[in-house]
């Protein structure tokens, strides 16, 4: 998964909080914006839905996963009327995403969102270039939750 703004194409960054709060790193986020997210799946897989905090979102594939072999989506998060974090606060997000003949997926992300006029902070930590999601299909459920979720 990547996520990049989605007006400029700028990227988003990351930080590490240590044992601070219940993940150990944060993605940084403006409030009122609207952000890309390019989700790729190894093998292809057909996606049915997405939600993103709990919003369902519309994706479309952009690649040829035959020829490709592996499946390629893209989707504009938006982040309208979520209000900015707090000091010293941050906000779980869950994501779900579920497969065509397939079980669902859910993990969370740990994110600080900054008043859409915070240009300082924003850019403050690491460039995130992926966030990787590895799970294991567990027998007899209807989903499946990430084993580690790591940012990279």
């Amino acid at each position: 998964m990547k996520i990049l703004k989605k007006d400029d194409g700028a990227p988003v960054y990351y930080k590490i909080d240590g044992g601070r709060f219940q993940y150990e790193e944060t993605i940084k986020i403006l409030t009122a914006s609207q952000y890309k997210v390019v989700v790729e799946f190894k093998p292809t897989m057909e996606l049915s839905s997405l939600k993103i905090a709990d919003i369902d979102l519309n994706f479309k594939l952009v690649n040829d996963p035959e020829i490709d072999g592996k499946s390629i989506y893209e989707l504009t998060w938006s982040t309208y009327g979520i209000d900015p974090t707090l000091s010293r606060h941050r906000a779980v997000v869950p994501v779900s995403l579920k497969f065509k003949n397939y079980k669902a997926l859910s993990f969370s992300l740990q994110c600080k969102f900054y008043p859409e006029e915070d240009t300082k902070h924003i850019t403050w930590g690491k460039v995130l270039n992926s966030i990787g999601v590895q799970c294991v299909i567990r027998r007899g459920s209807n989903f499946s939750s990430a084993d580690n979720v790591v940012l990279s």
